[in-house]
């Protein structure tokens, strides 16, 4: 397993008796969720190989190598112990999606009783911050093809969204057209 954010791994290996001819490694596990990111090596006794990995890397901030030799039958577990380290910081995560879905609740209440409109903007710019808490938590240490996406470009457009849904629910709420045009000038984005 090279690491985490990886995709597309091949694997290549040279015999102590063939030093210059790099043959492919035949995966034998299958492409099931339990061993998604690591390829099976099987080696016979008192053989000797070099082994060579060629892989992608996904487009986030998180990348790392950690190439581990782990044996087959304790992959899962090994797995199941990497995900499980910040789990302090999962329930927090999940404490904190939790909370904003009720923000979501009220403001969709306050929009029914009052029919302000700038409310259902806050209710998204809750929804993409609730959800980008929550897949971060959900998602973590995984390699799945969804959890590459979202690492790589879902994060970062569910950021955009609730920032300029938040900048467009201040405008509305506090009136800044008619009660602070400097501030939504600022707000909008125009220079003074």
């Amino acid at each position: 397993m090279p690491g985490f954010y990886c995709r597309d791994i091949k694997l290549f290996s040279v015999s102590g008796d063939n030093p210059g001819q790099l043959e492919p490694v035949v995966d034998t596990v299958e492409r099931s969720k339990g061993f998604m990111g690591a390829i099976s090596i099987r080696l016979e006794g008192h053989e000797t190989k070099v082994f060579y990995c060629r892989f992608h890397f996904v487009r986030t901030n998180v990348n790392n190598i950690i190439p581990r030799l782990i044996e087959k039958d304790y992959f899962r577990q090994w797995r199941y112990t990497m995900r499980e380290r910040d789990y302090l910081l999962d329930v927090v995560s999940y404490t904190a999606s939790g909370i904003l879905l009720m923000m979501i609740f009220y403001s969709l209440a306050v929009y029914l009783q009052n029919k302000n409109r700038e409310f259902i903007f806050y209710a998204l710019y809750t929804l993409c911050t609730a959800f980008l808490l929550f897949l971060k938590s959900f998602l973590n240490l995984s390699g799945s093809a969804f959890h590459y996406f979202y690492e790589e470009y879902l994060d970062f457009m569910m950021m955009t969204a609730s920032v300029f849904t938040y900048l467009f629910f201040v405008r509305q709420f506090i009136n800044t057209k008619e009660d602070h045009p400097r501030l939504d000038t600022f707000c909008a984005g125009r220079s003074w």
